[in-house]
């Protein structure tokens, strides 16, 4: 009590009662409504597939074993190299990574893959 603890929550936890008291205690508030924004994605399959059968073999065997590999990470280093002026396979790609669509990824780019 002297260092501040004025109040507790009991085993088990309810979450609606963990998240009250953290709103009480932090002046937060909490929803459980989570916002979909949809991706909008202006590129056909086969304007993206055209579009990166312009990279690099090496950049596109790259990105396929990064995708192989479950590496989100290297996939958004590798996109990096992408010219600016193909935005919407950047945009692609990224999204992809971000939402751990590798599968995906693998399939776009396997036809450089030996």
């Amino acid at each position: 009590m002297s260092i501040g603890c004025d109040d507790f929550i009991r085993k088990p936890f309810i979450q609606e009662v963990l998240l009250e008291k953290l709103s009480q205690h932090l002046g937060v508030k909490y929803t459980n409504q989570v916002e979909n924004k949809p991706t909008q994605i202006f590129i056909s399959a086969a304007e993206l597939l055209s579009r990166l059968s312009e990279m690099s073999p090496e950049w596109l065997q790259q990105i396929y074993y990064a995708a192989a590999s479950c590496s989100d990470e290297l996939i958004l280093e590798l996109i990096k190299q992408i010219p600016s002026d193909n935005s919407q396979v950047f945009k692609v790609i990224r999204d992809l990574a971000n939402n751990y669509q590798f599968e995906k990824i693998m399939e776009l780019t396997k036809r450089n893959v030996e």
